[in-house]
């Protein structure tokens, strides 16, 4: 199943980047490509109410889905009123680009930028919320379907999302489940089930 997802990952990448490079040359424009930089440092982590921690990683997903779909604003509102100024989104090294990590503004609109550039669709379908101290695990279906070749992907994921002085300040991207909850369970934390609210 991880070999099939990275595929199909891989081969909606490689013909959006065959297109890509097609208009490039067409408008005879140079490429720039961003280089990535990965150290991973420590953090610091104050305690807040947990029903708090979750509405703020409720709130991540709406600005998310705002970001997506580039409505006006949308990245000062997010920043106003829920994501650290040091933001970091982290993804995976199972990845085909490799592990890479989207700091502040800039990362993260780089980040649904992609996401934008290369799948039609992509949505993450939540599931479940598992709230542990400072931290809260999201169970997650990502729902996406490629642009120029189709390809559909429907997979089960987790993000676990990272809290600091009532703000969200880290995403890590899970493909596999048991390590997110894992991940989470070398904290000691005592882990509460969190209802998802429909509609």
């Amino acid at each position: 199943m991880q070999s099939l997802f990275n595929y199909k990952l891989a081969r909606e990448r490689e013909h959006h980047m065959l297109a890509r490079a097609q208009r490039r040359r067409a408008a005879k424009t140079p490429s720039h490509e961003p280089v990535w930089n990965v150290p991973r440092g420590g953090r610091a982590i104050l305690r807040v109410m947990s029903q708090d921690n979750v509405e703020l990683v409720q709130q991540s997903y709406r600005f998310l889905e705002e970001l997506r779909e580039a409505k006006p604003g949308a990245l000062e509102r997010s920043f106003r009123e829920c994501f650290d100024e040091r933001l970091e989104v982290c993804i995976p090294d199972a990845y085909p680009e490799g592990g890479q990590v989207f700091r502040g503004r800039s990362g993260l609109k780089r980040w649904v930028d992609s996401t934008r550039e290369v799948w039609d669709e992509w949505r993450f379908e939540r599931e479940q919320f598992l709230e542990a101290g400072d931290q809260v695990v999201v169970l997650i279906r990502v729902v996406a379907r490629g642009g120029s070749s189709g390809i559909s992907l429907d997979r089960q994921t987790a993000h676990v999302w990272t809290l600091r002085d009532g703000r969200v300040a880290r995403c890590e991207v899970y493909l596999d489940r048991s390590e997110a909850l894992a991940a989470v369970r070398t904290s000691g934390a005592p882990t509460t089930v969190v209802p998802v609210a429909r509609g």
